[in-house]
Order: C-alpha cells, then structure tokens, then sequence
C-alpha cells in the first residue's frame, strides 16, 4: 500500500494498493516492479507511507513481502545539502558487508568482478593481506570488530544472542570523548535493541524491511544524514547485508556475469550443490544434522537452536531463531498442538537428545514431520532459483551483488568528497566473514572456519592527518586488532582489557606485521580453528555436522589448505606430524580461552 497520512495519524489514504499470496501462489514469491505516479498530497504536511501490511492473525515474522528499495523522483532535482564543519575533526568511516568475500575483489586479485570503486579506494589506502576473522557468526564477528575480544569473552557465539551491556567498545568509547556515533543497519536483527549493538551508539537508524533491507536504502539514508550531520567528530557504521546469499541483485546488476537461461537442461551444472542451497539456517541445521541425530550423534549447533527457540517461547525475545516464526506461522499443527508453553517445556526436554545423551526418537519423529513444510517456507526465499538447473548461476548472482556493493561504496566516498570531508576521515571496508561459495565440500556457506570463510577484506583509507601512505601490508591482522589499532590512530590509548593488539605503530612506519597463528571459534562453539600461513586446523569440540554425509567426532580435525582449496579429515592420532605444533598451539587457545 502507498498513500498519505498526516502526522500523528495511523490510516493512510492509499493511491496504490496490491494484494499477494505468497503462501498460497508460487508465483507471488518475487519481487514486482512498480512505477507509481505520486499524486499531489490532499492535505499541507501530509507525509509519504509506504506499508506492508497481513490478514488479522497470521505471523508477520516471516514474511518476505515488503517495498524493498523505493527511490522517489522529482521533476525537479534536489541538490544535496553541504554543512560546514571543523576541518579538524578525525571521523571515522566502517563500512562493512556481511559475506563479502575477498577473493572476488579486484584488489585482492580478482580479474573477473567489476569492482572499481572498491579498487580505487584501495590505491589510497593500507590493503591488509593477512586480515583474518575470529568467528563464523556474524553477530559474534562484529562483537569481535568493536570490543577487541574473542567471541568466549563477550559472550556472542551463536546468532540469535544478545552482546552483553558490560563489554567495553568501540564506538561507547570514542562517544565519551566528544564523537557523535551512528549505526546504520541493514538487518533487524541488528538494528532492534535487544540484540545489544544499539546500546553502543548516540543514534541507531532504524531497519526498514525483515529480516534485512536492500543496502541502496541503508546507504541512501547516510548520505541524506551527512548533510546533517552534527559538528563534531563523528564515528558512522555503514552496515550492509549483501552480498549475503542466496541473493538476487538489483536488476542491473543480474545479468553482469551470467548469460543464458539457467533453467535450460543444457546448462546444467551441480544440481545437486543447488538444491542443497539453503535460504533458513534452521532448515540448514535440519537437513545437516538429522542424519546424525537418528545415530544418537551429539549436534551443538542443533541443540542451540533448539534451545533458544524454546527460551524464544517463553521469554518474548525479539532476536531469535528464524525456525520460531516460522513454527508460529505454521501454526499448533507443527507444535504437535501444544501452546507456545507447552510446546517450549516439551523442546526443552528434547534437548539431551540432540546433545547425544539421551533417546533422539521423538525429536527425530518430530523434525521429519515439520522439516517439509519448513521448507516449503524457505522457498520464498529461493524463488529466483526455482526451476534453475545451472549451480553457476547463484555464483554469477552472488559476484554481480558484490558489484552492487561496490557500487555503494562508491556512492558513499563520492558523497564524502562532496561534502569536502573525505581527506578528514578514515575509511575501513571490511566483512564480519566469508562466505564459502563454490566449495565442493559446503557450497554457500559460511558455518564452518574454511579459508574462504575467515580471510576478510580489510581495506584501510587513512585520514590525510595520520600521513600515512598507502600500500600493501603483509601479516596477521585479526577482527580483534581493529578497535586496538583504530583507538592508537585517532590518538587515544585503549583501556580496556583486549585479545587483539594495535598496529598502529607498523602501519604508521611502513613495516609488515608479524605472522602469527589466528584463533577462531565456530558456532555454537563447535569447533575451534587455528590458521598459519598456509593451512587452517580445526578441531571439533562437540561433534560438527558438517553435511548430511559428513560428520567430525569431537577431538577430530578438519585440515584445510589456504592455496589449494584442498580440505582433509583427520583423526586425532592421524594427523600429519608437520601440524603437530599447530595442533599444540590451538590446544593452548582452547584450554585458556573455552
């Protein structure tokens, strides 16, 4: 629905309105395109609303239905506002996008991928070539970004947790000492108060779409505040979901590196990889670890989120897993017609089964039972791969996204330049994580600390102030190295207690860092991994199911290798001796940290 309202009223009067069914119409699970010619409004001061709305009673948590990415054209252009500010404060600029990997970086070697906003960027800036990440859970990876720490120390190791008030951050720090701070979130989840992170800033945008809006609009928003913005410094996260997967790009971007139909029998490519995709971790942690638990085989990541959709039930948690608004939408029928209560006593006393310690029946009778219909909920975010028959077409999908983020930031360094502050303020582009994309072993994933996983962009345009040149910096630079070396570069001492250290002083001078082993823990605290130079060791703690036909008993490891893609399982007495000192190095971590 589209149409006007005036302030304080709730009824809109609509000059557009659409119904869908996505439950019931495969062919409503997509997106529509719409050009709507705006009316005069009827009314001085009436206001543009733009709703979403579902029939009385149904579950609006899981709904894909929105206005995704709306841009309004006048006939007239409007000039951007430019305020004069101090030509001596230092801001501070983190752009972040969620699975943004970098090997499909122009900068870090990519040929393939148009990213030349990104590539320009990186002319003028430090291009860290050893920049490694300390978890696979995304919440957990930007914990690790503000606070210094290890996802055992703040706590967030899985993703539908909440990041404590009590760690000590970042952007809390530098707002005590006169920064004005902004968040602007691209995802629910991590615009809601619950989840912690908006505690942590003078202002949080809100997030318009669920569970994540188009990043066109998350950037839109900032370039709008700039010309706003207050006169201080100022510390602003631009937080991006793309090019999280499964993705479809906006329309320009679609056809930028796949030619052809993908549902022609002709091109078909690693079907099976393809119906493997997943677009609902719940479903993901279904269909992986079912297999396992019909064998009494313990699953951590299985057992958490079975928990926290039990506590879901009863505590009124706003960040929770996907699977509880979907059994919500589902109905009693999937809660073996218990009440929400009911039904969270009776998953409760479910869990010793999926930890491997009692009788797993009756959770297996009731996953079998419910995982079909979970999936037919899941479609809706995989209809633009119904019918595709080609495994390189979501790959194709997934660079042109990439695309698409180069794009912002494009928008956003020239919207700096244009407000005369871009040689005032340091630029970091970086990821929480990888994503895994077209690994034989776990295609399109990013649960699991593969190198494709933890190695991160970390691009780094120095403020013209700090005089540093750009270059390329070789060496171990963790997630948890940010806050400590950011804080260093603004001229202030981090007080707090940290697992990362400062770079600064290296990057200041013109050295390389030190190569160090890496440290990382997987979710729900499954596996923990250390990385060198050429390999990542990862150990199971609990029992990691890692496919349906893949499984590592706690105290086995997973071995993979950072050049050749090659992955390994290892028992513990099997693994090669020359990663017997990597072995005894995580070890060390494991016993002083978990």
């Amino acid at each position: 629905m589209a149409g006007f309202a005036t302030a304080g009223e709730k009824k809109v009067r609509a000059f557009f309105r659409q119904e869908i069914d996505v439950a019931g119409n495969p062919e409503d699970r997509r997106w529509f395109e719409e050009t709507l010619e705006v009316p005069p409004p009827d009314e001085p001061g009436a206001r543009l609303a733009l709703k979403t709305k579902v029939p009385t009673g149904d579950e609006v948590g899981f709904n894909w239905s929105g206005w995704g990415n709306p841009t309004l054209q006048t006939a007239q252009p409007v000039q951007p506002k430019t305020k004069v500010t101090s030509k001596k404060d230092h801001h501070v600029l983190l752009i972040t996008s969620d699975c943004l990997t970098r090997r499909y970086l122009g900068c870090y070697g990519n040929k393939e991928v148009a990213t030349p906003h990104i590539d320009g960027l990186a002319t003028e800036s430090l291009v860290l070539e050893g920049a490694l990440a300390q978890s696979t859970v995304t919440p957990g990876s930007y914990a690790s970004m503000l606070s210094g720490l290890h996802p055992s120390r703040h706590g967030l190791v899985a993703e539908s947790q909440s990041l404590a008030s009590t760690v000590s951050s970042l952007p809390a720090f530098l707002q005590e000492r006169g920064y004005h701070t902004v968040m602007a979130p691209s995802e629910s989840d991590m615009a809601h108060r619950s989840g912690g992170f908006p505690a942590l800033f003078t202002e949080t945008f809100p997030c318009m779409a669920n569970p994540a809006q188009d990043g066109g609009v998350t950037t839109r928003r900032f370039l709008r505040w700039l010309g706003e913005r207050p006169d201080q410094p100022i510390f602003f996260w631009l937080h991006l979901f793309e090019p999280h997967p499964p993705v479809s790009p906006p329309a320009r971007f679609q056809k930028m590196y796949y030619e052809g139909d993908p549902s022609d029998p002709t091109h078909e490519h690693r079907t099976k990889d393809l119906r493997e995709l997943r677009g609902s971790e719940c479903v993901l942690y279904f269909t992986t670890g079912l297999p396992w638990l019909r064998l009494g085989k313990p699953n951590p990541v299985l057992s958490s989120c079975l928990r926290e959709t039990a506590d879901a039930f009863v505590t009124g948690e706003r960040v929770i897993p996907d699977l509880v608004p979907m059994l919500r939408s589902l109905g009693t029928a999937a809660m073996r017609g218990l009440t929400e209560l009911e039904f969270s006593r009776w998953l409760s006393s479910q869990l010793p089964a999926a930890e491997g310690k009692g009788d797993p029946k009756e959770l297996v009778g009731w996953m079998e039972e419910v995982l079909p219909a979970l999936r037919e909920i899941e479609q809706d975010a995989l209809s633009w791969l119904r019918d595709v028959k080609d495994f390189r077409y979501p790959v194709e999908q997934y660079k042109g996204a990439v695309s698409f983020v180069d794009s912002l930031v494009g928008e956003a360094v020239e919207r700096l330049k244009e407000e005369e502050i871009y040689g005032q303020t340091t630029i970091i582009l970086t990821s929480p994580h990888g994503e895994a994309i077209d690994s034989v072993m776990t295609p399109f994933e990013h649960h699991a600390p593969l190198p494709e996983v933890l190695e991160l962009p970390l691009v780094i345009k120095p403020a013209n102030s700090l005089g540093i040149s750009p270059r390329r910096v070789r060496g171990n630079f963790g997630s948890i190295d940010l806050t400590p070396t950011v804080c260093e570069l603004l001229g202030f001492d981090w007080p707090y207690e940290a697992d990362g250290i400062s770079h600064a002083a290296a990057l200041r001078s013109g050295s390389h860092l030190p190569e160090r082993t890496s440290f990382a823990l997987d979710l729900a605290g499954v596996a923990a991994s250390a990385t060198n130079l050429t390999h990542v060791l990862i150990k199971s703690l609990g029992g990691k199911a890692l496919r349906p036909d893949t499984y590592i008993e706690a105290g086995n490891y997973l071995l993979a290798s950072r050049t050749t893609d090659q992955i390994e399982v290892f028992r513990a007495d099997d693994l090669p001796e020359e990663f017997a000192e990597l072995a005894a190095e995580l070890d060390v971590w494991i016993g002083s940290n978990l």
